[in-house]
Order: structure tokens, then sequence, then C-alpha cells
């Protein structure tokens, strides 16, 4: 960073302006000028070099970061081979801490053979100025070997001593590729003849799938099982077109799931072949890749595991006309997801083993090749093997072994399901033996599951309190428990007969029958109540609950039964305890009301023709004496005022008791209530009715008419409200009333139940008519009350 003097001295003077003595020696202030001008410029190039300094530090760090960690081994070595500097990833390769590294010769990692080699190349690097590379076999410190790329470069040190730059990278994956491709290439029609008898020979039914989802090979055993040719079979958009719908939307679907997840896909499948009869499959799928590792399809293997006789018959059924290239060949053999190996007759060496060998046993190809089974497992096991194969190699048959344990590589034990077969010449003899195992050890543990489960499952179905059936299909009880025996009181090989309506009489066995084909379709069923009579004649209550379970790929029906008789004998009780309560509640109802009615007209008719009568008298005296005599006048006034008080408060009491608006309809009694609430309680009460004239009886006007009085009592004594609206809508059966109000409301919920008993009055009254009552409510809403009664 540079900076002009003219701005410096203008610091400088700025700094010195206004402190600076002035002095009469001029020479003098201009040296101390300079010398500040200096020290600035100075400080400013300090600061420039440290900040220089700072960036070439983070530089330096970086390249030594990337240096380090850099996916490629760099080594620097003098013109005696030693190690003088290597980087984290070369110290990684060689096996070997990085500072044990430093010093070493670089010669002594090199394999013996390529030692000459490496010498002659570092002769010619040092006298050559030119990049160049080679190729070595080099030793790790744990003495595993690996091939390596070495990029080389001349360089020089600060002393002129000449220094070896190289670039390390291991071609060990590179060059096994190399040497497979060339083995595979010199073994071509070796593996063909191989190949075309492992297809040939296989006992199950193979398919290859592109990746557009076609078929690109199927075998003539599954062809032949399932009846279509395999002309077919390549004319269909996808295999599964030529199946039931059933068994085709199950097929795509693993197809999708295969080719979306990393491992192989295991399903089992019912399937009707040309016999007529339905087979269970047992169907594994793969992806196939091809040499660069990309999607081109998928295999698959089906296993007839229905009967195990038919894996011979398929052995042999398996198409002979191999027309694919010798890429799927070898897609077929090393994504096929069972173990294949081939041995030699001679010896039993294994002269063939594929992938998913490799993946089963744990060994690599390189380790199983070459060799026999007394290398892998212990005697006992091996000389088993050894005299299964020589049974196979002599007999022109092919052999299933069903169930065979063998030890892998961590010493677990896996059980394998096996096909041998040998292999014969033109001759006749027998020269190589192929296998294909499966490996069955998860099967026969779901099994173990399996049966473990049902033997819970049994415990269970035998022990629970409620009666349980499995119904089939066509309506035959299939299986039923103890509870469900007792609750029919019949034997189980009895129900076993029977279909599930022919429990009901014979006159509701339709009706049971339509109900459970129903059922059966939607899947859904609710609960009903059903009576079973039993041999002895006794009727039982049970309520029965349907449930579609789905049982090897067949629909059950399954019934459960709840003995509800007691339950039912209580209901029955407390139904009519509860109505028996509510007519002698309803009677002291209209016994109160008549008592009422009676009450007001006694003192309707007797006082208050007492009150009239005492008037008339007290107004005569008053016409006759009044005039006479002030004070007298003075005093009737005043009884006049008292007996026409008294009136009124019989007319009170009247009403009170019962309203004589009554007797004019149910429309004019509710307007009276609503005027006299309004003016009561200084609360707008408005009326709404469809119809000005309803006709009804006294009982139902009366009850209307008092739900309607208790609704605005308690709109007055707790409501808070400032409206109040009444509707009243009436049809040919029924006559509704709506009392609704913006109070307070109230929580339903939180009510304590039994305490609200104007409510409940309301309610009974209702319930008494056979109408009803709702009330909705919240906090801060307001509250409906709904009224509906019957009109006849």
């Amino acid at each position: 960073m540079s900076t002009h003097p003219d701005s410096l001295h203008a610091k400088v003077d700025a700094q010195r302006s206004g402190s600076e003595l002035v002095t009469s020696d001029r020479t003098m202030e201009q040296v101390l000028h300079e010398l500040q001008v200096h020290q600035i410029e100075l400080e400013m190039q300090n600061e420039t070099l440290r900040q220089t300094q700072t960036a070439l530090e983070i530089s330096r760090d970086q390249y030594r970061d990337m240096y380090d960690f850099a996916p490629t081994a760099y080594f620097t070595l003098t013109e005696e081979c030693r190690i003088i500097d290597v980087n984290q990833t070369g110290a990684a390769l060689l096996g070997v801490a990085r500072l044990r590294l430093i010093n070493r010769k670089f010669t002594q990692f090199v394999c013996a053979e390529f030692r000459e080699q490496w010498q002659l190349f570092c002769q010619m690097m040092l006298r050559s100025s030119h990049r160049d590379s080679c190729e070595l076999q080099c030793t790790r410190d744990d003495r595993s070997v690996f091939f390596a790329h070495l990029d080389c470069l001349r360089a020089c040190d600060e002393h002129g001593n000449y220094l070896l730059r190289i670039t390390l990278t291991d071609t060990t994956e590179q060059q096994r590729m190399k040497i497979e491709i060339e083995a595979s290439r010199q073994a071509l029609s070796a593996d063909r003849l191989l190949l075309s008898s492992i297809l040939d020979n296989a006992p199950i039914g193979i398919w290859m799938l592109g990746s557009d989802h076609k078929i690109k090979f199927i075998n003539k055993t599954f062809c032949d099982a399932v009846g279509f040719t395999e002309q077919q079979f390549m004319a269909a958009n996808h295999y599964s077109d030529l199946l039931p719908h059933g068994t085709a939307a199950n097929c795509m679907k693993s197809d999708r799931a295969c080719f979306t997840q990393d491992a192989m896909h295991i399903s089992r499948e019912w399937l009707d072949f040309v016999d007529g009869r339905a087979h269970l499959l047992e169907i594994t799928k793969a992806k196939l890749f091809d040499e660069g590792g990309r999607v081109i399809g998928l295999i698959g293997l089906a296993s007839d595991i229905t009967e195990r006789w038919q894996a011979e018959q398929n052995f042999k059924a398996i198409d002979r006309q191999l027309s694919e290239s010798r890429q799927l060949l070898e897609a077929i053999v090393e994504n096929i997801p069972a173990m294949v190996f081939v041995k030699r007759a001679s010896d039993l060496s294994f002269e063939l083993f594929n992938r998913a060998g490799e993946e089963l046993l744990g060994y690599s190809r390189d380790e199983v090749l070459g060799k026999g089974n007394c290398d892998f497992w212990p005697k006992e096991q091996a000389d088993w093997f050894t005299a299964e194969d020589r049974l196979v190699l002599a007999s022109k048959e092919p052999r299933e072994i069903p169930e065979e344990p063998i030890q892998i590589k961590n010493g677990e034990t896996r059980y394998l399901r096996t096909w041998k077969v040998a292999l014969r010449d033109p001759q006749g003899e027998a020269s190589h033996l192929l296998g294909i195992s499966i490996d069955i050890t998860e099967r026969l543990r779901a099994e173990t599951r399996l049966r473990e489960s049902e033997e819970k499952f049994r415990a269970i179905f035998e022990g629970t309190l409620d009666g349980v059936a499995l119904v089939g299909e066509t309506g035959m009880i299939v299986e039923v428990n103890p509870e469900f025996v007792q609750q029919t009181g019949m034997s189980p090989s009895q129900l076993k007969q029977m279909r599930i309506w022919e429990l009901r009489p014979a006159d509701k066995a339709q009706l049971a029958s339509d109900v459970f084909i129903e059922v059966l379709k939607t899947g859904f069923g609710k609960a009903v109540d059903l009576k079973f009579q039993k041999q002895d004649g006794r009727v039982i209550h049970v309520e029965v609950r349907g449930t579609v379970i789905t049982i090897g790929g067949k629909k059950f029906l399954q019934c459960i039964s709840h003995d509800v008789t007691e339950r039912k004998r209580t209901e029955r009780a407390l139904l009519e305890h509860q109505q028996l309560l509510r007519e002698l509640a309803a009677q002291g109802v209209a016994s109160r009301e008549a008592e009422l009615k009676h009450i007001a007209r006694e003192v309707h008719d007797e006082l208050g023709q007492l009150l009239t009568a005492l008037r008339m008298d007290v107004s005569l005296l008053r016409i006759q004496f009044g005039e006479r005599d002030p004070v007298l006048m003075s005093k009737i006034r005043d009884i006049l005022v008292l007996v026409d008080k008294s009136i009124q408060g019989v007319r009170d009491v009247t009403g009170n008791l019962r309203p004589p608006v009554l007797d004019m309809g149910v429309i004019p009694a509710i307007r009276w209530l609503s005027e006299e609430f309004s003016a009561r309680m200084n609360i707008v009460c408005t009326l709404q009715v469809s119809e000005e004239t309803i006709c009804l009886d006294d009982a139902r006007t009366l009850t209307l008419f008092r739900i309607v009085q208790e609704s605005l009592t308690n709109i007055a004594r707790h409501a808070q409200a400032t409206r109040v609206e009444i509707t009243i809508n009436h049809s040919e059966a029924d006559i509704e009333i709506e009392i609704s109000d913006d109070g307070r409301g109230f929580n339903m919920r939180a009510m304590a139940p039994g305490k609200t008993f104007g409510l409940m009055g309301m309610q009974e009254r209702a319930l008494a008519v056979s109408g009803k009552v709702e009330i909705d409510s919240s906090p801060m809403v307001g509250t409906v009350i709904s009224v509906c009664i019957p009109q006849f």
C-alpha cells in the first residue's frame, strides 16, 4: 500500500497545527516535519506487511489442508528414494502413521517383483525434466497388496538437490476388473455351456422384465404352469395382463416395490394353473444391473411350494432355447437371487460360484473357486455334502434337499433348500454337478413364529368370554369356540354343518342371509341383538358383531356374540319402572293442575262475587249518605279502594293458578304470557306464529303453556337477557315452540345431574304427552329451548 507524499505532509501539518511553537529557526522545523512524515510512512508500511503476512498464513493453512486431505496420495522423495513429505491420504494408503513414514525408503513398500522396475523408473525421472507415470504393485504395512498408478515429476530443493514429486492412485479395483474381464472372455464358451445348463435344468419359474416392464425372457416352466405361450407373454404390455385381476395387481405392485428398493423382494401369491388347481407360489424378485451399475430390469423366480414333487417336474420344463447375449446371461447368473454353483465331478471342487452365493456364505469367489467341501466346513458336515454330491452324480434324476443346514463364514448356521443335478457330456458321463440353493432360514423362522402365534391365538380363541364363530363366504360355520357352543347349546360338529343364518328362526333366516351377504360385500357390520333358542327351549339374548377378515386370500366373517340376557332383563325392568314413575308423575301433575283449576274457579266465583257485592253495597252507601257527611264520604272512598285492590288480588291469584286466557287456546295464552313477561321484567319478548289458530286439547295446551312459563321464569332468574324470542310452528302432525334468549347461557356438561329440577320438569311434562324438549346453551352465547309435541 502506498500514500502520496503531499497527503502525508498535509496530515503532519494538521497534527502540528495549533500545538507547535513558532521558532525563528525554520531549518529545525523542516527537519522535524520530514522525520514525522517518514515515521507515518513506516507505520503504514508495517501495517501493510502485517496484513500481507496474515493473508499468507491463511493461504498456507488452506493449502496444507487441501494437501493433507486430498483424495490422492502425495509423496516427496529424495534421490535415494527416502520419503521426506507425505500427505494424510498417502499415509492411510500405506497403513503407516505419517511421522513413521518420514526418512523411510519408498522402495520397501514396492513388491519384490516390481522393485527393479521402480529403480529404473526413478533413475530415468532423475535424469529427465518431464512428467511420466508407471504402474506398480505395492504392499502396505500389514502385507496386503494393492496396485498403484504413479505420476512423477522431478523438482529441486533450496540447495539444488533433486527431489521426486509423486502422486499415487490405488488402481487395485481397476486391475481386478481387467483380470476378471479377461478371464471371462477366455472362458466364454465354457460359461455358455454352464449357463445354458443352469437355465435348462432350473426347477423354478424364471422370467426377466426390462426397464420398460415388458417381458425380455421367460422360461417354459412358468408358461406351461399358467397356460400361456412365450409369444403371448412377449406380446403383452406386462405379464400381469394375462393373469387374474387380483393376482395381476399384486404382481405389478411387487414389481414397483422391487424397482424402488435395494433388497430382494419376496412375496407369495395364489395362482390358478392349467391343471385346474390353485398353487401357492413363493416369488423372489431382484433388480438386474449392467456392467455400469445401471438397472436394466428385474429377474423373478417363482417356486411352487404347494407340492414338493412339482419341483422335479418344473426342473425338466425350463426353456432350453437361450437367445440372449452374453451380457444377459451374465446378468442372470450374477443377479439371480439364489446361490448357483457348479462342481467338477472328478474332485468335487468348485468351478462356478455366483454373487448370491458370496452374499449367502460370506466367502468371496476367489476363496471358493478350486476348493472343495472340506476347505470350508467341519469334517462331519463336509463328508455329508460329499456323499450327497456322489449320490447326485450317480443318479440320472435331479435331487431335492428340502432343508439343508450349512455353516457360513461368520459361524452362523443357515438353512437352504437345494436342488442338485448331474450335468453329462454327450457320452452320458457326469462331468459336472449343478446346484441351486435358496436360503429358507427366515421362512423356517417365520413358520416357527407362525406356529407360536397360532398357539397363542388358539389359547385366546378358546378362552375368551364371548362367543366367537368363523364363517366362510358360503355362510358355513368353519370354527367356533366353547363359549359360542355354550350359547347355542349345540355341539361343534352340529354347528359346523350349519350356515350361520340357520341359527335364526325359519321366518327370519332369509333376512339374516341378506344381512350376511351385505356385510361380506361392504366389510362393515353394526352390532345387532338376536335371540337364540337353545335345544332345551330356553331363550337367550345375544349382541352379535361381525367383522370381515382375510385368511389365506379368502374372506371370512368373524362373528362375536356376547350374552346380554341378564342385561336385557335388567333394562326391561328399569324401563317398566321408569314408565311407571313417569305415568305417576304425569298423574300428579294432572291432579295438581285440576286442583289449581278448581281453586281458581272457587276463588273467582265465590270470593269474586262476594267482593263484587260488597263494592255494590259500598257504592249504594256513598250514593245515599255520602253527600250528607263528608267524613263518611272519605271513608267510603277508602273502602272502595280496598275493595278494588281485593278484587284485583283475586284476579291475580286466579290468573296465577290458571289464567282464564287458557280457555281461548294456546296461541292467545302464550301471547298473554309474553306480554306479561315484557311488562313485568322490562325485557323485550317477541312472539312469532305460523298460524293464529291451533286446536289442541286441554292437556297439550296446558303442557305447552307451563313449559313456556317455566322457560320465561328461568330467563328472568338466571339469564340476564335483554331480548327473548318465542317462535311457534305448526304442521299437520306436530307443534313446535322455540324459546331463545341472548343471556349469559351455561355449560350443560358442567351442570350437576339431578339439580336442574325446572329443566327436568319441562322434559317430563313433554314426555307425558309423547313429546320432547331439547336444550342448547353455551356460556356467553345464550340458550335455546325447543319443544315438540304431537298434535294428536
